[in-house]
Formats: structure tokens, sequence, C-alpha cells
């Protein structure tokens, strides 16, 4: 578990890492691509990230191994989905979806980061891309 203690109560913390580019932290964030994201923590417990991260916070846990763009990344399902394995949470996440008319966004692998992505995004009108364009007056 990763979190902090407050006094004698502990707080669990939803955390992201994500691999240095070398400049400001903002810019780090805004061109990172889904290869820099080191670590995804929800309710304090790993779910994905890099296999050194992974293997060493959740040492002999079923962790699932996946590709993203390029980079080899761990992912653990078992502590909110156990036994599932990512390629059937996907095939039920895609069936969902489908009943709104919507999909899973493609993983961009590509430089450029969140404001490539989302200046993509910006000429759809109807776009499941999950950036809120503001509306127009």
């Amino acid at each position: 578990m990763i979190g902090s203690a407050s006094s004698s109560r502990a707080r669990l913390a939803d955390l992201l890492v994500i691999r240095s580019r070398g400049g400001a932290p903002y810019e780090t964030v805004v061109t990172s691509t889904p290869a820099d994201v080191m670590l995804v923590a929800v309710s304090g417990v790993p779910l994905y990230g890099d296999p050194t991260l992974m293997t060493t916070l959740l040492p002999g846990k079923k962790l699932e191994e996946l590709t993203v763009c390029g980079e080899k990344k761990l992912l653990f399902l078992d502590s909110a989905l156990p036994g599932e394995r990512w390629k059937t949470v996907r095939r039920q996440l895609e069936a969902e979806l489908q009943r709104y008319a919507s999909n899973l966004a493609p993983i961009e692998c590509g430089s450029g980061g969140f404001h490539a992505f989302a200046a993509r995004c910006s000429h759809h009108p109807r776009s499941t891309c999950g950036v809120q364009r503001p509306r127009r007056r």
C-alpha cells in the first residue's frame, strides 16, 4: 500500500509517476506519452507500471504483462477484479461502451503528449477523447 500516516489515521494515495524528460515538471506532464508512465496507484494499490516498480511493490502477486508503446509494463487486476485477465476486461469494456455508441480510445504513442492529443480531438464534434471543449456563446 502506498500512502501516508496522519495522526493515527492512514490515508491511501492515488498516485501517478511519470518519467522525467529533464525539463520543467509541467512540460514533463503535458508532453509525456503512455511509455513515460512509470506507476499508477489507486487507493494506495499499485495497478500499473514499470516491471521494476511493480514487482518491488507487489512481491509474489500475479501481474499481467502488457506492451504499451514498445515498453514492457505490468498490470495488477487482482485487487479490483480477482481472477480476471486484461483481455477479458477489455472485451467487456468494449461491449459495454458499444451500448452507448462509443469505444475505447486508442493509445497514442507518438510525441506531443496532451497538447497534441487535445488538438486532434477538438476537431471532432462528437469525439470520445475525453477532452471537454468549452461551449461557444
